[in-house]
């Protein structure tokens, strides 16, 4: 035991020369501490930051689940102002560049504009997947890269060219947005066909195409490989380059005369689905119909002519249905009814079937498709609630600050509840 005990000491002390001796060369490598290396380091990234406009591509939910979504970024040495495609206004909060294993850029002051997706509500505590605070994996005069702190995706701060106009930049990404008629694809790449799918409300593209070969029960078998994307004014910019047949497809322009998405080597002809119906052919009076109620509405043209004012489903009071130009048909999402000084009445989404869960989120709500079969308009889930989807609309009354007063039913009707129809009269 002795003996072990010595040698053990002696190894000991062994060991500990050349240690010291690399503590020694460390301190002589680096002059300043760790904390002072990486506050010069978060300077640098404040400098770049403060020196021009920066487009971030936000991606949000896990694995891109509710796709990409554009923000322009204009920063001082403190404040940050954000505009976004999702909102007509701007917003200026402060911004912080910290330290928690690493470099971190924080956005944890409530920005507005910023934090569409990151909001928690009475059924999401962490909202819709959206991030707030990201670790800074790299940097340069042009290009500031982040992880996500939450949701682990990659987000992409780039420098705007000189004359850059946000407004102009923002303006055509909605325009394409609204004018994109191409949810599905057909074309060659090399000499393989290829079909697409694309979902502009979740911003993601799947492209598929035979491998050649069979399953146990004789079934061809496919390859899916999808992608979220932003979407720019001139088309789609993906998450994640889709390589099939030798070829890779980062960027796609669409071209709307011809209905088609191309990178200027490979071509997808855009075809319109059954069912397709244009915005003016959809003004006119309906038949609303859920579980044990019937509505007899009015859709009139709003004026930006992107959607509908719907009078009759409450009394006395509005509604607004948007319109989709990629399935060619109608929106309903939940949307503040009437402010009543004091409070605000929501129509909220409600998923009753997985237990009554609620959502002020005006993203949140169903795609209303024309069936073709059945001769009307039939609701579905948009997909934007992540693991829940809509069956039912309710009224709910929230205060000033945000806080849930509670189920409302001063109208006429408490809700939509098992939505079944709309139907053309």
């Amino acid at each position: 035991m002795k003996t072990r005990n010595i040698l053990s000491a002696i190894a000991a002390l062994a060991f500990m020369v050349p240690v010291q001796s690399c503590l020694k060369d460390q301190t002589e490598v680096f002059e300043e501490s760790p904390s002072a290396r990486l506050n010069a380091y978060n300077e640098s990234v404040r400098k770049a930051l403060c020196d021009g406009t920066w487009i971030m591509e936000y991606y949000a939910g896990a694995n891109q689940s509710v796709g990409g979504f554009t923000y322009i970024m204009d920063f001082t040495e403190t404040e940050v102002t954000v505009k976004g495609e999702l909102s007509d206004k701007s917003a200026t909060t402060p911004y912080r560049l910290t330290a928690d294993n690493g470099p971190v850029l924080s956005f944890d002051v409530y920005n507005e504009v910023f934090h569409n997706y990151a909001t928690p509500s009475s059924s999401k505590y962490q909202g819709n997947g959206g991030d707030f605070e990201f670790t800074i994996i790299s940097h340069s005069d042009d290009e500031v890269i982040l992880k996500a702190k939450r949701s682990g995706n990659r987000y992409t701060l780039k420098k705007a060219e000189a004359g850059f106009d946000a407004d102009k930049y923002l303006q055509g990404i909605i325009a394409l947005r609204k004018s994109y008629r191409a949810p599905a694809l057909e074309g060659m790449i090399g000499d393989v066909e290829v079909t697409g799918a694309v979902n502009i409300a979740k911003r993601s593209l799947t492209l598929s195409y035979d491998k050649g070969e069979v399953d146990d029960d004789g079934n061809t078998i496919f390859v899916d490989k999808t992608s979220a994307f932003v979407i720019t004014p001139e088309g789609f910019h993906l998450y994640n380059p889709i390589e099939i047949n030798g070829y890779t497809i980062r960027d796609l322009f669409y071209l709307p005369v011809h209905n088609s998405l191309t990178n200027g080597v490979i071509t997808f002809q855009g075809k319109l689905p059954e069912g397709y119906h244009f915005y003016e052919d959809l003004a006119g009076n309906y038949t609303f119909a859920s579980q044990g109620l019937k509505k007899n509405i009015t859709l009139t043209p709003d004026e930006e002519g992107t959607g509908f004012i719907a009078t009759g489903l409450i009394k006395g009071l509005n509604v607004r249905f948007g319109y989709d130009s990629s399935f060619g048909g109608l929106t309903l999402t939940a949307q503040p009814i009437e402010n009543r000084g004091s409070t605000t009445i929501f129509l909220i989404a409600v998923d009753i079937s997985s237990g009554g869960y609620i959502s002020e989120d005006e993203s949140v709500g169903v795609d209303i498709r024309y069936d073709t079969k059945k001769g009307k308009f039939l609701f579905h889930d948009n997909g934007v609630w992540e693991d829940l989807k809509v069956d039912s609309f309710a009224f709910w009354e929230f205060s000033t600050s945000g806080d849930s007063v509670g189920q409302f039913s001063g109208y006429d009707v408490n809700g939509f509840f098992y939505l079944d129809s709309m139907t053309k009269l």
